[in-house]
């Protein structure tokens, strides 16, 4: 993360051809010749980081030279918004990283002369990271004569910074030369992290550590499992040498551990710190023994709860999909929910937010995936509640894969019952070429018309060359005797309507309103659209004034965008009066999550009370996501009742709002 001096005088750099003074650049930085000076030592080991060089020439001041690709990457990572004080990213990153190092003495007013904005600004930041911070049990204060202080266990603590860290995880191909002699299970990508994160941890005494570890266990970890313990062991290391080391129990406590593990733990630890005091390490012991257990090895792992408890809850959570994905069958198998509910019990054990190598790998799910994707992101909350966990974008991404392998096309299967005149042989013959016409998989039945009257099997559509007098019109459809090309046209055209019919929304209520739709609205920032989206809610009191907040620390934690340019913030019940959403059509795309670029954003504040609603209404809205020429509709509206249109046309009906009761 850059410092806001060093990012101004590294824009300054790259903006000359010539050398440039230190007085030069306090002129047009708009600040003190000594602080320039005093920066310019981390201004060159963060151009030396990026592969390039910063040169020193006598009598004429500094120049900025390198290859053309690295320069550019040294302009990509100083123009990332997470490295802007204007981003509550780099802000919320600046000030936890104070908290972890010194945890006292550091003031609000400090912070914000450091970040150069505002003391309101600062406080807004403190009270969303307080909540963000909640999640891993930590508590941030106040304390009169001390500042801003992080309280919590240290376990829990370094969950938080693993999961802060794993947001720089830059995906993007890197010039950064790797050393020889790195292991096959460390790719370019998670090099140029570490490097980043840690770069004062030798990665490659930390991996002869972890190589001589698999020899004691006999084990192997596969790729994943092998980065995410080498980042296990730096973060330890780091934070034992300071003196912030786990003593209390914690959730790892649970995991059931080898003698093998904890003294392959134990000798690496002690190999590690020679010097360090033995006593105070048996925690740590214990907790790198239960990663070595967890990780690459789910099949080892136990805990006090029964593996048939978490398999129960994959289960539960299947069925619920299944109510909500109409077009397709979810295959339930042994297999999925055994291994959904290894990833539950792995995540409530862990309770570890530690990356999984490559976020190419969520980009292609997003894209290739995004209705399932967000099917999951938004129904995976009643989980994470029973569990009292936080699932990441690659457990999100991971879940969706496991599901999209379990998918089978199977749009409703309609019964068909086609009333003939002719002979057997001759309705076998109508019934074929009727069942490879029609888009839709069906089951069809042929009766005679003087049998109609012996109709003892239930039916969906029932289809007759004759009128039937005993029948109105909406209980059959008349077609020619032919049984041609047009007929089934008709056919097709009302098994269209039944399966909309079937999917029909059940809400009671209307989400989407006219006055919820904003069309080209420019905002800068992810902030200043989830802001507009949730005060459009707010100020028709959909939602009470705490709804924001919620949905400013869900982000931070799993950001809503799902592919398609779309995303879709939302909230349960917590801080909602009635349910609605609404619907921002942004004037240009913006960074919603790290590349990830959004111009729809559909900020849902949803109060179903029964499966069968919330299966209704995702069933349609997904219907959407999926379907870009629908979105492009929405985008190219000119005005609200388009958007409506578009909505009303795949079953998302409304009608004029209802608006909650203002509170006397």
């Amino acid at each position: 993360m850059l410092d806001i001096t060093t990012e101004k005088i590294i824009h300054i750099l790259l903006e000359k051809d010539e050398p440039i003074t230190s007085k030069q650049i306090a002129k047009e930085i708009n600040m003190s010749l000594s602080t320039v000076k005093h920066n310019m030592r981390y201004v060159r080991e963060y151009i030396e980081s990026c592969g390039a060089e910063l040169q020193l020439l006598p009598r004429k001041g500094f120049l900025l030279q390198g290859e053309e690709k690295r320069l550019q990457e040294l302009a990509n990572t100083s123009n990332d918004p997470r490295n802007k004080a204007y981003s509550f990213d780099f802000r919320k990153h600046y000030i936890l990283d104070i908290l972890f190092q010194r945890n006292s003495n550091y003031t609000v007013q400090i912070f914000a002369d450091d970040l150069a904005v505002g003391r309101t600004i600062i406080t807004k930041d403190l009270e969303l990271i307080k909540n963000w911070l909640s999640y891993f049990d930590l508590k941030l204060s106040i304390i009169k004569n001390r500042g801003v202080c992080l309280q919590g266990n240290e376990f829990n603590k370094r969950q938080a910074i693993i999961f802060e860290n794993n947001s720089y995880f830059n995906e993007e191909e890197t010039q950064t030369p790797m050393m020889d002699g790195i292991d096959y299970r460390i790719d370019a990508h998670f090099y140029h992290y570490f490097l980043h994160c840690y770069p004062n941890q030798d990665l490659m005494m930390l991996q002869k550590l972890l190589l001589d570890a698999e020899t004691t266990l006999k084990f192997t970890y596969d790729e994943i499992s092998f980065t995410q313990l080498c980042e296990y062991i730096a973060l330890s290391l780091i934070r034992i040498s300071t003196g912030n080391i786990i003593e209390e129990a914690n959730i790892l406590n649970r995991a059931k551990i080898s003698d093998l593990q904890y003294e392959a733990s134990r000798t690496l630890i002690n190999t590690a710190l020679p010097f360090y005091n033995k006593e105070n390490l048996t925690m740590e012991y214990h907790c790198l023994a239960a990663q070595f257990a967890l990780n690459g090895a789910y099949d080892r792992a136990s805990s006090t709860i029964k593996m048939d408890y978490y398999e129960a809850i994959a289960e539960q959570f299947i069925q619920k999909l299944k109510s909500i994905i109409v077009n397709k069958k979810i295959i339930t198998n042994d297999g999925l929910i055994s291994d959904l509910g290894m990833l539950f019990q792995k995540k409530k054990l862990q309770k570890s937010y530690q990356m999984m190598n490559g976020t190419s790998f969520i980009r292609d799910i997003k894209k290739d995936l995004p209705s399932l994707y967000g099917i999951v992101l938004t129904n995976i909350q009643p989980i994470e509640q029973k569990l009292h966990i936080k699932f990441s974008e690659n457990d999100i991404a991971y879940i969706t894969m496991l599901l999209s392998n379990a998918l089978k096309d199977d749009l409703f299967t309609l019964r068909i019952i086609l009333v003939t005149t002719k002979d057997e042989n001759t309705s076998r013959y109508i019934r074929q070429k009727v069942s490879k016409s029609l888009s839709f998989l069906n089951t069809i039945s042929t009766l005679h018309y003087e049998q109609i009257n012996q109709i003892d099997q239930e039916y969906d559509l029932l289809v007759s060359p004759l009128p039937l007098t005993d029948k109105s019109e909406e209980e059959y459809l008349l077609i020619s005797p032919r049984f041609d090309n047009q007929d089934i046209l008709l056919i097709d055209e009302r098994l269209k309507q039944i399966q909309k019919e079937k999917q029909s929304i059940l809400v009671s209520n209307n989400l989407f309103h006219e006055n919820l739709i904003a069309l080209h609205y420019h905002a800068k920032t992810k902030d200043e659209a989830l802001a507009y989206g949730s005060s459009l809610l707010e100020q028709h009191h959909y939602v009470t004034p705490e709804f924001i907040t919620n949905i400013k620390v869900r982000e931070s934690i799993l950001p809503t965008s799902i592919g398609n340019g779309v995303s879709i913030p939302h909230e349960y019940k917590k801080h909602v009066n009635q349910g609605a959403i609404s619907v921002l059509i942004l004037d240009h795309p913006i960074i919603w999550a790290k590349d990830e670029k959004v111009d729809l954003v559909f900020t849902m504040a949803l109060d179903f009370t029964k499966n069968s609603e919330i299966g209704s209404f995702f069933a349609h809205f997904y219907e959407l996501i999926e379907n870009e020429s629908l979105l492009d509709r929405i985008r190219q509206s000119q005005d609200a009742s388009e958007v409506m249109e578009v909505l009303n046309e795949i079953g998302l009906t409304a009608g004029p709002p209802t608006l909650p009761q203002e509170e006397n």
